[in-house]
């Protein structure tokens, strides 16, 4: 990892992925043998063929490498002919510069990113310059923020489950909602007819798709319990350029007809301001009370009990008397487990019980509600970086 990502008081572009758009003067296709498949585009109500790139990013997959989609339009020939269109390339422009997008980019990047590009089209003879990358068209963009999840809030899977179960702000632009929970993914849609917003568990989402050697190894990681799946992601997706470009003029003084590259870098308290408004269209921090303390304790309890070397039975049964204890205290609770377990094994419980709640003892009062958290979170963006990922995502339980 170079350098200049280890500087921690850098705060996040939210910047993820975005289709670029490069007009005919802006590249040069030095050798077509690599754009090996056809599809038909549609342009100005005419139909043109076009040629887009496969096999470089299968190749790359395969190796454990990332490539960004390319794709470049030939025009029909003869009586019909019609301008070409713009060389597109949709990246990631984290992935394309460490191999994942779980960490995050800031306006450092912008030059090594723009570099980068250039040097990954010319594997496949296309020639654009840093510069042209820059002043690329904007077509889409993909904005979106990682969350690091305090223990008391729990796993990113266990704060999804409880977002589901409440409505989003009458008001809200997003009408459409889908909820999916499985042992591979979990995520919570939400859709417009312009723009997609996601909130999933980020670990999930590598294990089930990542391939690149980096990912490898934070899969691995994740599997053998070194790291925690407490990393939360929020994802806006400017689907289409109309309505991109409007959402773009409402916060970037300078009106302009397009937008590329180098003015996305160069607004990100603009970005940062579309993201947080669209977190308070979907969740209004003064109207919704999300989680409990004793809510927050439960998840806390349960990542306690996940780190012992017990058996799923006493797991089970400690969870359900600490919770108790924890909401009703802890004289019925002890008089209850008297009651109904022999003499052996309430001694037994009672000891843990106790190491519990010695334990619990260490979460303070005053924590926030997850809304509140999650909104700061937002308006901080802290940058998410290796360090803060070994820091703050290792499970220390």
């Amino acid at each position: 990892m170079n350098d200049y990502r280890q500087k921690q008081e850098r705060r996040v572009l939210v910047i993820d992925s975005v289709t670029l758009a490069f007009k005919e003067s802006q590249y040069q296709l030095a050798d077509d043998r690599y754009f090996v498949g056809r599809s038909m585009k549609q342009i100005n109500g005419r139909f043109c063929i076009s040629k887009a790139f496969t096999d470089m990013a299968i190749q790359s997959k395969k190796q454990g490498k990332y490539f960004p989609q390319v794709e470049v339009p030939k025009s029909k020939t003869g009586k019909d002919k019609i301008e070409s269109s713009h060389l597109l390339v949709q990246v990631s422009i984290p992935k394309l510069l460490y191999g994942t997008n779980l960490f995050e980019v800031d306006e450092i990047d912008y030059a090594p990113f723009c570099k980068k590009l250039s040097e990954e089209l010319w594997r496949v003879k296309v020639a654009v310059t840093p510069e042209n990358v820059a002043n690329a068209i904007v077509k889409r963009a993909d904005l979106c923020k990682s969350v690091i999840l305090p223990p008391y809030l729990g796993t990113a899977k266990q704060v999804l489950y409880k977002l589901q179960k409440f409505n989003h702000k009458p008001d809200s632009d997003f009408t459409i909602k889908e909820f999916r929970e499985g042992s591979k993914e979990s995520f919570l849609k939400y859709y417009n007819g312009t723009q997609g917003y996601v909130v999933y568990d980020k670990a999930a989402e590598i294990i089930a798709h990542g391939y690149t050697d980096i990912e490898t190894k934070l899969i691995g990681h994740l599997r053998d319990g070194k790291l925690v799946r407490r990393v939360l992601r929020f994802e806006l997706s400017l689907q289409k350029k109309q309505s991109m470009d409007a959402v773009l003029r409402r916060h970037i003084t300078e009106k302009k007809k397009d937008f590329t590259l180098k003015d996305l870098f160069s607004n990100k308290q603009a970005l940062r301001n579309i993201l947080l408004e669209t977190f308070d269209k979907v969740y209004s921090p003064a109207h919704i009370l999300l989680v409990t303390l004793s809510e927050m304790r439960e998840n806390e309890i349960e990542n306690y009990l996940n780190s012992l070397n017990i058996s799923s039975s006493e797991k089970y049964a400690l969870s359900y008397f600490a919770n108790k204890a924890t909401k009703y205290g802890p004289k019925g609770t002890l008089a209850e487990m008297k009651e109904t377990m022999s003499p052996s094994n309430y001694s037994r419980y009672k000891k843990k019980l106790t190491d519990i709640s010695s334990f619990m003892d260490t979460i303070g009062l005053e924590q926030p509600n997850l809304i509140q958290f999650l909104r700061a979170e937002h308006e901080r963006f802290n940058l998410l970086t290796v360090n803060r990922i070994a820091n703050s995502v290792v499970n220390h339980c």
